[in-house]
């Protein structure tokens, strides 16, 4: 469930932000106001951050909430009017200062005189407001009583709206929402959240990849609606597929290009299509290299400067077509050349970006002790002397062993390379990197979640056409389950390392495995059923503003989600588990081997 911090009181800091929305929840005691402070957060009632919930008022004091996903957002649950406390409402605005509030969420279950003359108050000081009805359950359970075999439930909320309108005149109808906190997903619940968020700052996101996701989803739905929703998100999930990228690895001979080219594609340097390793120069001309599980991403494996080949950087910046690049490595194993400083400047001189990475690190650290910490600090400062007019930090300088992944700057590297590419770009690497290290696959999960906003809005867009959707897209899922299920490396693990994990990560492998996923799809809608008890309106509704309630209201949507989130936190913990122990195994056979020698 989704959890947010009660507060006294917000920071000062972040009420000077221009972008902060300050709501006061307001209305009679007992009407339902704590109850949608935690239905719109997705807290249950028993949680320890919960709201008080009392049919009887106890709390006499404001007490402030901040939105989970919208950390600029609070809403301010005041004591109930009409109550020996606050018996008027001149008393009541007096006494909590309501004119500081930006908005006003009125909640009645009848309108009553103090309903009527908070409403001026707030049209005076020119704040806009909803007024909320809270008791439709019981509206509809008294109405059922009464009319038996004549009620009908859609006729209901226009009854209820009219005899509103009636007492609470001029206020706008549009602004008014019937509810009920305990089935979100009945009534105008969801309405009544979209009204909220589109007066709302733009929610945070993981990254720039779910903006921009969102953003294109957003413009999509804007201009066409529903219509053709679903072949958009299609083209939006298979696109990183067609994204090139083009990598220039270059740097003297020794330094370990080659093997890096190796590493990153997660190669041993005597497997089929590895680059050929050795101390002489074994790149006489650029060769090409291209991802084994990704054509369109290419390692061009180029000599260095003052090879035969490239004598001198005039010669280099002819016959390298610099602009073919998306960005440049340039390795060292000892200390950064002038030719290297000069590549450099000129990559950076056109715009690109540029690595500089200084090798075999292993090397260096191998009788020291904390994996050579002052090793690294002495080699980074030294490296740094020699490049500092071109970076601005030793941080720019990557220290790493290419068989030996795991550990020093080797992911940091990965990592910063990624974010130096465009959205989509940083996308495909992610998706196309085998697990060279343990952030790898985090980092791999977590887009995984972001690709699964787009499946469970193209499942809700289904349900959201008439004829075309059901609960959820067995189909759907089940393919993109078994796309996590290879990403995450475990369609690799041998029977050997299945043996050593513990019973809770074989099962898993056991439930997701593609050969089994019929099987487990089959259960999907039983499995939906206990989801949908537990889906919080908060995980769901930061979507709604940006696809729509039509598709992120739904119950479709909301499950998918939940589905595919779950499927991946039991695949990634997996993984990573599958991972830690082939890395012990690894340690403990270079151990016994140094033994035997």
């Amino acid at each position: 469930m989704g959890k947010s911090q009660s507060k006294e009181q917000i920071s000062e800091t972040c009420k000077r932000d221009p972008n902060y929305v300050y709501f006061a929840l307001v209305g009679q005691s007992g009407i339902g106001k704590s109850s949608f402070v935690n239905a719109v957060r997705g807290v249950d009632e028993g949680d320890d951050l919960a709201a008080s919930v009392d049919i009887v008022e106890k709390e006499q004091q404001p007490k402030e909430y901040t939105y989970p996903s919208h950390p600029l957002v609070s809403f301010c649950d005041l004591p109930g009017y009409g109550t020996p406390s606050y018996p008027d409402v001149e008393t009541y605005w007096t006494k909590f200062e309501l004119e500081k509030f930006d908005r006003f969420l009125i909640f009645i279950s009848r309108v009553m005189q103090d309903d009527r003359e908070i409403m001026q108050k707030i049209k005076t000081i020119n704040k806009p407001f909803f007024l909320i009805y809270t008791k439709i359950d019981i509206a509809a359970e008294t109405m059922m009583k009464l009319k038996e075999d004549r009620f009908r439930e859609e006729e209901l909320l226009p009854t209820i709206r009219n005899d509103i309108l009636k007492w609470t005149k001029p206020c706008p109808k549009e602004n008014i929402f019937i509810i009920n906190n305990h089935e979100p997903r009945k009534w105008e619940f969801f309405q009544l959240i979209e009204a909220i968020m589109n007066v709302m700052p733009p929610p945070e996101t993981d990254d720039d990849l779910t903006e921009q996701y969102m953003a294109d989803a957003r413009k999509h739905v804007k201009e066409n609606g529903v219509s053709g929703i679903q072949e958009f998100l299609r083209k939006k999930l298979d696109g990183s597929k067609d994204v090139k990228i083009q990598f220039a690895i270059t740097g003297n001979s020794g330094t370990g290009k080659s093997a890096f080219i190796n590493a990153i594609r997660g190669l041993n340097d005597d497997d089929d299509g590895a680059a050929e390793v050795g101390i002489v120069e074994t790149t006489k001309k650029p060769t090409e290299y291209k991802h084994p599980d990704n054509p369109k991403i290419w390692f061009m494996d180029l000599p260095g400067i003052g090879t035969p080949t490239f004598p001198d950087l005039k010669t280099y910046c002819e016959k390298v077509a610099f602009e073919d690049y998306d960005t440049f490595l340039i390795f060292t194993a000892t200390r950064f050349t002038q030719n290297d400083l000069d590549l450099a400047k000129k990559v950076k001189s056109i715009g690109k970006s540029f690595f500089l990475i200084r090798t075999m690190i292993d090397l260096d650290c191998r009788h020291c002790k904390d994996d050579g910490l002052k090793n690294q600090i002495e080699i980074r400062h030294k490296c740094m002397k020699y490049v500092k007019d071109l970076i601005s930090s030793e941080k720019e300088i990557f220290l790493i062993s290419n068989y030996h992944t795991d550990k020093w700057d080797f992911d940091r590297l990965i990592e910063a390379i990624s974010d130096a590419l465009p959205v989509r770009q940083r996308e495909c690497l992610t998706l196309s990197l085998s697990n060279v290290t343990r952030e790898c696959l985090k980092r791999k999960a977590k887009l995984l979640k972001v690709q699964a906003v787009l499946v469970a809005s193209l499942s809700g867009a289904a349900s959201a056409i008439p004829a075309v959707g059901g609960m959820i897209d067995i189909v759907l899922i089940r393919g993109t389950i078994m796309a996590y299920y290879m990403q995450l490396g475990l369609s690799n693990t041998t029977s050997e390392e299945r043996e050593t994990l513990d019973k809770k990560y074989k099962e898993i492998i056991d439930k997701y495995n593609p050969g089994r996923v019929k099987e487990w799809a089959s259960t999907t809608a039983s499995v939906s059923k206990t989801l949908g008890l537990i889906i919080g309106v908060e995980e769901v509704s930061k979507f709604i503003p940006i696809i729509g309630i039509a598709i992120s209201g739904s119950i479709s949507f909301a499950l998918t989600l939940k589905y595919l989130h779950s499927a991946v936190n039991d695949l990634e913990e997996t993984a990573i588990a599958v991972w830690d122990n082939t890395a012990k195994r690894l340690i403990r056979d270079v151990a016994d081997t140094n033994s035997k020698k």
